[in-house]
């Protein structure tokens, strides 16, 4: 992961128990990694993936795609989480789509400007994830 300096979860003891999987109390999961998921739950393989991380001790909280809820939660995060992400800006009108695209945007500039690194998870390779 880098340097750890300044983070939440700079305990090398509970990064190797979250790498062994041994169980994180409730002290300790205070300091482990926490993740917002566009989307969290919803079909079987993202709801499958983030149980297996959560038995990690990991803190996974689902996503809401609004700027006033980015603005209070972005901050208490150490990464955000993204799955499709065209489903943010796809819209059948090139108006909506074009916000919806602005939103995308802020919300990538928000996380990166708080320090929040970003995870996309490419499940189809198709002309939609490039």
């Amino acid at each position: 992961m880098g340097s750890n300096a300044g983070s939440r979860y700079s305990s090398s003891d509970t990064q190797t128990q979250l790498a062994e999987g041994v169980a994180v109390t409730d002290a300790k999961r205070r300091s482990a990694i926490s993740i917002i998921a566009f989307p969290r739950g919803g079909n079987d393989y993202v709801d499958c993936f983030y149980a297996a991380v959560e038995a990690l001790g990991v803190e996974v909280r689902d996503g809401y795609f609004s700027g006033r809820w980015l603005l209070k939660h972005v901050r208490n995060a150490d990464y955000i989480h993204i799955h499709w992400p065209s489903f943010f800006y796809n819209a059948p009108q090139r108006r909506k789509c074009l916000r919806g695209f602005a939103m995308f945007l802020f919300l990538l500039t928000l996380a990166r400007w708080r320090g929040v690194r970003l995870v996309w998870t490419c499940l189809l390779y198709t002309s939609r994830c490039v």
